[in-house]
């Protein structure tokens, strides 16, 4: 599930956030970014360094946007 900590900085309760796709928090305009940075980290074999920053923006409970810096790791299954 989505973490408290994401939760709380969007403003979204619990039941609004169950059942759904992290991409549905991203701002439209950053979708295909957030997609291929996603896909790129899937492509990867293996633990892999961190990715490159990538700024996007989510969108608030109330419809704002929240500009974030987004870094991401593969790392193995425990």
């Amino acid at each position: 599930g989505i973490n408290a900590a994401f939760r709380a900085a969007l403003n979204y309760d619990e039941t609004a956030v169950t059942g759904r796709s992290f991409i549905g928090f991203v701002y439209s305009g950053d979708r295909v970014a957030a997609r291929n940075a996603l896909q790129a980290l899937a492509e990867e074999e293996g633990e892999g360094l961190p990715t490159a920053p990538l700024e996007i923006r989510l969108v608030t409970a109330d419809g704002q946007r929240r500009t974030v810096e987004w870094r991401m790791k593969r790392v193995a299954h425990v």
